[in-house]
């Protein structure tokens, strides 16, 4: 995301950071993943997920994007942990706050997606997939622990003199 900045008598856009959750479903000791289509990184299974909308939860985010993804009505548990990453390339330049969530279901049947054909990963073989390296040092750090864990998280909704300060469902 680009932000204008005045600088030297003009606007100047300077790069942010992206807001995105990483989903982590599991069931039956198998993992919820999606092989990506898109740059970077098409072709390497990857955690579900995508970027906060404006004026979204973390929660309502994890949920929509699942929803969107895999087709699949799950319920928020937690926020396991927050990680950034910063890819630098000739030909990209990326700054990402990632927001590693457990979610929970009790759906088994996926729908294709846009972004890349999902499946259910066996954790025993997470070891020897072609996978997303931040994404596996996230599920080993955050999620294979399978110590529940919440990051306390709220949001505030301000609304000219207004606000509210809302805990997360």
């Amino acid at each position: 995301m680009l932000r204008p900045v005045r600088g030297l008598g003009c606007l100047v856009l300077e790069p942010r950071p992206l807001s995105v959750v990483l989903c982590a479903v599991l069931a039956d000791e198998h993992i919820l993943m999606i092989e990506r289509a898109h740059d970077p990184y098409r072709g390497y299974l990857a955690l579900p997920g995508g970027k906060l909308d404006f004026g979204e939860s973390i929660s309502q985010a994890a949920r929509r994007e699942i929803r969107e993804e895999t087709g699949l009505e799950t319920e928020f548990l937690s926020v396991a942990g927050v990680a950034t990453e910063t890819i630098q390339s000739d030909s990209l330049e990326k700054h990402f706050v990632l927001f590693v969530v457990l979610l929970s279901t009790q759906e088994q049947v996926l729908t294709a997606s846009s972004e890349g054909p999902v499946s259910w990963v066996s954790l025993t073989s997470l070891s020897s997939e072609k996978l997303i390296e931040t994404d596996r040092d996230l599920i080993e750090r955050f999620v294979l622990p399978r110590k529940l864990i919440d990051v306390p998280h709220f949001s505030v909704l301000r609304k000219g003199d207004d606000f509210s300060i809302n805990t997360i469902d």
